[in-house]
């Protein structure tokens, strides 16, 4: 009996991860890729900024 319910809870629960990527709205998914994308470039330009900064104050 235990193993059917874990069966069956497994095949309407395909996934452990809840987040917008996996949504059935096309809107969810869309947000999620361009808050990755926006997350993603702001990371870099501080990293750019941080070793710009370094590489320029240090020969002043």
């Amino acid at each position: 009996m235990y193993k059917i319910n874990k069966q069956i809870y497994k095949e309407i629960d395909k996934y452990n991860y809840k987040g917008w990527l996996n949504s059935d709205s096309f809107i969810k998914r869309v947000i999620a890729v361009n808050g990755y994308f926006l997350v993603g470039q702001l990371l870099l330009l501080f990293l750019a900024s941080i070793i710009t900064f370094i590489l320029v104050y240090n020969f002043i």
